[in-house]
């Protein structure tokens, strides 16, 4: 996200390109971004967080997107 941010805006300070990357980073978009695509359903859980509610946990799906998109 930091490179392709810099990329795009090259001409911005540091800070407003920290402030950019954080909007997008941050957990809330992650899960809608996460829930456009409907990774939640394709997420792999035990048994004991399927059933604790794991597939509708923010934080899960957060860290689940992050890691698919690298």
């Amino acid at each position: 996200v930091s490179r392709y941010l810099f990329d795009k805006h090259p001409d911005l300070p540091e800070g407003n390109l920290t402030k950019m990357r954080a909007t997008i980073v941050c957990e809330p978009s992650l899960v809608i971004f996460a829930n456009k695509i409907k990774l939640n359903e394709l997420i792999l859980l035990g048994k004991g967080e399927e059933k604790t509610g794991g597939r509708t946990r923010p934080s899960l799906i957060s860290d689940a997107f992050e890691a698919f998109v690298g």
